[in-house]
């Protein structure tokens, strides 16, 4: 197992602990020796978790300082090679120096002392062709050509990503406003994503809103104005599309005239009262639209007041927020809290329970055993039944599929500590 997942696990157990110590301070009677020893274990465990988290801490700081130091070896050779050339380099230009201050000297070519310089000229040049030779081979070694500029560089500082767990130079990451580390290619994602689904708009992690001048350090100038338009678009209540299918590109206010609105794309023109191609007179009537809301009445699917988009509901509470970030009750549609609805309905609970009970029930768990876990988590789905998903989140191994963007994990998932929702490492930051 590698260390980021020990950490990460040592991590989430101990929050456990802690959470199930809080839980049971003031609940056993003095004297209680179940409640005690009890008490004894969670502590006793809970140290042998921070002597683990110690030790994991240590050994990598004891490999941190031998890199540190073979890394440091090898610069310091690096450092006392390139010293050396450039000391051959200075003995070199002073010993040529010398040559020509006996040529100058030398007027004679015929000269004791010509004939001296000459020698001493040939001497040098051998010795400058071994020395190069000698550069040539370092840099054969070393694939470093070696000169009195060339210094080697250390390390840089490096930052774990959040979302990949990747690790980059300090100056390849951005931080979102809760402090989360995000690679770029990460954090370019968040904002694409958001583009196409606009259940992740705005862009956030762990509910706060990921600023705009972040887009525009990962985003390409053609990305930048998508996200813009995207922007535009999910910020207008009362939606306009061009009506031809093949086109359905959005309508912005500015194109729109009266009740008619141009198509910046394809020029079309549309109603932007029944959405559909412009006519003369009052809207006819919409036949298609009519056979879907009544197939959504015969289906329990809800409209939504604010954007229109129907919605199906699958499990949880009456309380719906929309794509168009809307609230309202799904029993009734009408804006939540407005109603005297229940908060659920007791099929969907049921089931839910019953689908939780045997995602944790223990392998060949007879029907009592299942009865009683469905009864413990119908229960725990009435007090968290509006989950802000807040108190944290236990990580599992093993695959499972992220039960609000339905992709598939072959791993490892996270399961809400309050209503044991399982979200991908993404949502859990991003979607929620």
């Amino acid at each position: 197992m590698d260390e980021l997942s020990e950490r990460l696990i040592i991590s989430l157990q101990l929050q456990d602990i802690e959470e199930v110590l809080a839980t049971r301070k003031g609940k056993g009677r003095q004297g209680d020796l179940a409640a005690s020893n009890d008490e004894l274990a969670f502590n006793t465990y809970r140290r042998y978790l921070q002597d683990s988290e110690q030790a994991i801490i240590g050994r990598r700081m004891t490999e941190s300082l031998e890199e540190a130091m073979r890394a440091d070896c090898d610069i310091l050779t690096e450092i006392a090679s390139v010293e050396g050339v450039a000391k051959s380099d200075r003995d070199l230009a002073i010993r040529l120096e010398r040559v020509c201050e006996g040529e100058a000297s030398s007027s004679d070519p015929g000269s004791e002392e010509w004939v001296s310089a000459s020698d001493h000229t040939s001497e040098v040049s051998e010795i400058a062709v071994n020395e190069w030779q000698a550069r040539l081979m370092l840099e054969d070694q070393t694939g470093v050509t070696p000169g009195p500029s060339w210094m080697p560089t250390r390390r840089e500082p490096q930052r774990g990503c959040e979302i990949c767990f990747d690790t980059f130079s300090v100056n390849l990451t951005l931080s979102a406003p809760c402090g989360h580390i995000y690679c770029q290619s990460c954090m370019k994602e968040v904002f694409l994503n958001a583009c196409v689904d606009e259940m992740l708009f705005p862009p956030r992690c762990c509910k706060r809103e990921i600023p705009f001048h972040m887009a525009e350090k990962v985003l390409s100038g053609k990305e930048v104005s998508e996200f813009r338009s995207k922007s535009r678009e999910y910020s207008s209540k009362d939606r306009t599309y061009c009506c031809r299918p093949t086109c359905s590109e959005f309508i912005p206010s500015d194109w729109i005239r009266g009740d008619v609105g141009t198509c910046p794309k394809c020029f079309a023109v549309t109603c932007a009262m029944c959405k559909k191609e412009q006519h003369p007179g009052d809207c006819p009537q919409d036949k298609s639209l009519d056979l879907t809301l009544e197939l959504a009445a015969r289906s329990g699917w809800q409209r939504c007041k604010n954007c229109h988009a129907l919605v199906e509901i699958s499990s949880g509470c009456h309380h719906m927020t929309c794509r168009c970030s809307a609230e309202w009750c799904y029993n009734c549609g009408v804006t939540w809290k407005e109603c005297e609805c229940s908060d659920w309905d007791d099929g969907r609970l049921n089931r839910r329970a019953e689908e939780l009970a045997m995602r944790g029930a223990p392998p060949n768990a007879n029907r009592a055993t299942i009865a009683d876990l469905v009864g413990i988590y119908r229960t725990n789905l009435q007090v968290n039944h509006e989950c802000e998903h807040v108190s944290g989140w236990r990580f599992l191994r093993g695959g499972a599929q992220c039960e609000m963007c339905h992709f598939n994990l072959p791993s490892y998932i996270f399961s809400c500590k309050r209503c044991e929702l399982l979200a991908c490492n993404r949502c859990r930051k991003n979607r929620i």
